[in-house]
């Protein structure tokens, strides 16, 4: 072994050790589905989307308590949770400190809040309606109610805050029981609680989802009729992750068994069984490592598929050790490297170019997949040219029952030979089949093909949605403004014209900033309504002694009109109360990004809107204000990323022809080594169709793989073309290496996730279609034989 050869093995072990570091040290696994969103995009509702996957609105989870006393069942319930490690606060109805802030906040601004619209307010300030007010606060405290009217009549004789109160009550469907939210069939109590963390942080998450077990478990013995039903984003991650490690273990687990298998079988050593997973170690190292450094963690997708694509690293060894052993080159071990070498690197930079057009793409865990995949791949093939010819036994021991296959193989390629007129039914057949199922070929854009979604956990999310009146999961009406109070101006008047389109059917409900936070423009106009203060005094003072008041009951009214009106509320105003969690969870700041500078948008959750168009035509002359349908945002961008993933696949087809074009100084060669390939995509995407199956990104994504590593085996199928023995050996090396690709494709294809599922039944079945026709398209396309090739 020469001193250069010792120095790159030295530098590669070296480089592996690092990485083996990098994993210890910051191994994070994810199943984040942001990670899937677009990035980059101009769009201002793509920046609302990704923003809110990990806003407060989304960290919240809301438990029914169904029991025969659900407001002491909650009350047990709230008790055990209030230590719970994670959660950023809980809330299940009026508590003290709540209903302190709520009075501190919103007494002062009573006429600020009186109306929606300054009309609204100026009505409230007619001689007609303090008439009317004076009437209702007398029959109030004449009612067994009285109490709590009883101390703040004094301050707002107009019941204003009073009527607040009431309408913030009537907003949801629930009630109150005391210090207990209860649903509005009073059987079941509510209570709300928000996370610190992600609701897409498994780990997290699921050490919440055992406190939550716990505290039920806890009180049983009190309540042994409880019954407790979630919502809420976190679970369905949950979910998906829990399906994830699944398929990952388990195709992990049984791949490695079957390519174990396999290899005893062909080569009957363990020593071949080692050899062969070393280049697939060092790659999945190096591409962990890699990825960790680049991204900061690994999807679980991406550890599923880029595993198994790295898994190609296998391909190379297992070609390696048939010529090796099989048909070896006189000078030994490294002189057989360094044949086949030519091959191995231009199917590695096939392979490396189908999948480096991924990593230009605007999602982000595409784009990981891409670059664990690449950098796999590439260490892998470099492993294999580095460390397992110094492992290679001085004398090759023959394998019988091989060289008898490889024989036989080459001997059915001499008979093809004679017989080409019957191979052109090959293609024909291709062509027919192509014919029948592409025109039937359907393309499906839906994030939900990338999580399996538990019918259990969403038949209780929709459970809980349907008794509360929730609104319709990632449907909103979105405005966005310039600043806090661009947006909140807008917002009003968005809730303005939303509650015209609910009383004309356009949607069932909604839930809307503007019950608890209104511009300052808005709230100055509403107070200055009501007309001039002191002549409010001495008219309101004439509609209660109408009633019987006395006038000097009501001095602290008169009072506080005297003094100048408090500044507005804003955003700030909330912080460090009770309440600043509600108000929080409909603003979502949107950070600077390229040339869009920073915004703040406000969501409006709704519910039951049927004709997005008709309600959205309600709210054309709202400046900023978008529908924002988050399902049907993403699969508009995954549609458009389809489309550019096709369009890559074009220009990296040409881009591969060329390379083998100039490599072999031949188009048929070329068309010999890439066609296969082809056909087996177009042949896959028509069986695919044939069977009823709509198209998605993944399978996309699949079928570029079925174009990268096909065309491995076009290649060494052409650099063996003038070698009957020789391509004997490499017909066999393709055929275990299409096994080894097709098991470990094939068991993704049986995952529970729908997005590994689609990859593996695209690759498993184009790899095998891919090694069937290259034999052919090589007979078809070169007709000289029987020469050796140099």
């Amino acid at each position: 072994m020469t001193w250069g050869r010792r120095v790159a093995i030295g530098l590669l072990l070296l480089a592996l050790a690092a990485a083996g570091v990098v994993i210890a040290t910051r191994m994070s696994v994810t199943t984040d589905i942001t990670h899937f969103l677009p990035t980059g995009d101009d769009q201002e509702l793509a920046r609302v989307s990704r923003a809110l996957a990990n806003a407060d609105i989304l960290r919240t989870r809301i438990l029914l308590i169904e029991s025969a006393r659900p407001a002491e069942a909650t009350r047990a319930l709230r008790a055990a949770l209030s230590r719970a490690p994670g959660i950023d606060w809980l809330r299940s109805g009026a508590d003290e400190a709540s209903e302190r802030a709520y009075f501190e906040l919103y007494a002062p601004q009573r006429f600020a809040f009186a109306a929606s619209t300054p009309e609204a307010a100026r009505a409230l300030g007619t001689d007609a309606a303090l008439a009317a007010a004076a009437q209702r606060l007398r029959a109030e405290l004449a009612s067994p109610a009285s109490s709590a009217y009883r101390s703040f009549a004094p301050r707002d004789p107009l019941l204003l805050f009073a009527s607040r109160v009431r309408a913030q009550q009537g907003a949801d469907a629930t009630e109150l029981d005391g210090d207990v939210l209860l649903a509005r069939d009073r059987r079941a109590g509510v209570l709300t609680l928000a996370t610190r963390a992600s609701p897409f942080d498994s780990a997290a998450q699921s050490a919440i989802e055992r406190s939550i077990e716990r505290a039920i478990t806890s009180i049983r013995a009190r309540f042994p009729d409880v019954r407790v039903t979630q919502s809420g984003v976190s679970r369905f991650a949950m979910a998906a992750e829990a399906s994830i490690r699944s398929d990952v273990e388990r195709v992990s687990t049984l791949s490695t068994v079957g390519i174990v298998v396999l290899f005893l079988l062909v080569f009957r050593s363990l020593r071949y069984v080692a050899l062969g997973l070393v280049p697939v170690v060092a790659g999945t190292v190096a591409a962990l490592a890699v990825t960790l450094l680049v991204f900061g963690q690994i999807h679980g997708l991406t550890l599923a598929f880029g595993s198994s694509l790295v898994g190609v690293g296998i391909d190379y060894a297992e070609h390696y050790f048939h010529h090796a052993l099989l048909a070896p080159a006189p000078d030994g071990a490294e002189a057989s490297m360094r044949r086949i070498w030519p091959g191995l690197v231009l199917g590695a930079v096939t392979t490396i170019a189908g999948l480096a057009g991924l990593a230009w793409t605007t999602f982000p865990g595409i784009r990981e997949i891409a670059v664990f995949s690449a950098v796999g791949v590439a260490v892998s093939l470099v492993a294999t040219r580095l460390l397992l010819p110094p492992l290679m036994p001085r004398v090759p021991k023959p394998l019988p029952a091989a060289t008898r296959i490889a024989a036989s193989l080459a001997r059915l390629v001499a008979q093809l030979r004679t017989r080409r007129a019957l191979l052109y039914s090959v293609p024909l057949f291709a062509l027919i089949v192509a014919a029948l199922g592409l025109p039937r070929v359907t393309f499906i854009d839906d994030i939900s093909v990338l999580n399996t979604v538990d019918p259990r956990v969403r038949a209780e999310d929709e459970e809980v949605r349907a008794r509360l009146g929730q609104s319709d999961a990632g449907r909103y009406v979105v405005v966005i403004g310039r600043d806090d109070e661009d947006a909140l101006r807008r917002n009003d008047a968005v809730a303005i014209r939303l509650a015209v389109a609910r009383d004309a059917g356009l949607l069932r409900g909604y839930r809307s900033l503007h019950s608890w936070l209104r511009s300052a423009q808005l709230q100055r106009e509403a107070t200055l309504a009501f007309g001039d203060r002191g002549e409010l005094v001495r008219r309101m003072s004439r509609a209660l002694l109408a009633e019987g008041f006395r006038a000097d009951a009501f001095t602290p009214f008169a009072a506080e009109l005297a003094a100048p009106a408090p500044p507005s509320l804003r955003f700030d105003d909330f912080r460090g109360t009770p309440l600043a969690p509600i108000v929080r969870g409909f603003r979502v700041a949107l950070p600077p990004r390229d040339a869009s500078p920073a915004r703040v948008a406000i969501l409006t959750p709704v519910s039951g809107v049927r004709d997005p168009a008709a309600l959205m035509a309600r709210l054309r002359d709202v400046d900023g204000a978008h529908w924002l349908d988050q399902r049907a945002l993403l699969s508009a961008a995954y549609g458009r990323f389809r489309t550019r993933t096709l369009e890559l696949v074009t220009v990296g087809l040409a881009l591969v022809l060329l390379l083998v074009v100039a490599r072999y100084r031949s188009a048929r060669l070329g068309l010999a080594a890439v066609l296969p390939a082809v056909l087996a995509c177009v042949l896959t995407l028509a069986v695919l169709a044939l069977f009823g199956i709509a198209i998605n990104l993944m399978h996309v994504i699949g079928l570029l793989l079925v174009l990268s590593m096909g065309e491995d085996y076009g290649v060494f199928l052409v650099e063996s073309r003038d070698d009957d023995a020789e391509l004997g050996v490499t017909m066999l090396g393709v055929i275990v290496a299409m096994l080894t690709t097709v098991l470990s494709f094939g068991l993704l294809a049986l995952s529970v996730n729908p997005a590994l599922r689609a990859i593996g039944t695209t690759a498993a079945l184009g790899i095998l279609l891919a090694t069937l026709l290259a034999p052919t398209a090589l007979v078809l396309l070169h007709a000289r034989a029987g020469t050796q090739h140099t």
